[in-house]
């Protein structure tokens, strides 16, 4: 059994948001407008974004976790924090890699590129934001309790004494 350290603990809470937000962020990309919609590039293009997001977005997100060990209630806001931000940065670069033109109106409403890559920034960002918001907020809060049950408890992380030395 994995003891309950506020490392892990704020591991459990950042990884359930992360995958919240990239469920959140899949949904958008492969099943609403105007992705969906999108002929040029296709929407097969945005639905591998997504799935590109979905795989990098919280494999990142855990893998920070390991490199926060010296400020363990910090790592629920970072986790929140990656996973939006690798979903941006896998939309931004896709485009140019495969040399979409951004300015193209080829779509039946004129929707271009460059228009939908500012809705999904501004989707991004807005969960990234909230995502650090919560996860500090609940880093806070783990910090009060752990602290709260420390105190209260004068077994838990007392070090142990010396036993007297026997004649």
């Amino acid at each position: 059994m994995v003891k309950m350290t506020p490392r892990v603990l704020m591991t459990i809470v950042g990884m359930t948001g992360a995958v919240g937000q990239a469920a959140l962020l899949v949904h958008s990309l492969v099943d609403c407008y105007p992705y969906k919609m999108m002929s040029n590039p296709s929407y097969r293009f945005y639905e591998g974004i997504a799935y590109a997001g979905l795989m990098l977005g919280p494999a990142a997100a855990f893998a920070g976790t390991f490199l926060l060990r010296r400020v363990p209630y910090c790592v629920a806001a970072v986790v929140c924090l990656v996973c939006p931000a690798i979903f941006l940065l896998v939309f931004a670069v896709a485009h140019p890699i495969l040399g979409i033109d951004m300015g193209n109106t080829a779509n039946f409403d004129d929707t271009t590129p460059a228009t939908v890559f500012e809705e999904f920034k501004q989707q991004a960002l807005k969960l990234l934001i909230a995502g650090a918001a919560i996860g500090a907020l609940c880093g806070l809060l783990a910090a009060l309790a752990f602290r709260f049950t420390n105190r209260s408890d004068p077994t838990i992380c007392v070090p142990p004494s010396n036993p007297p030395h026997a004649p």
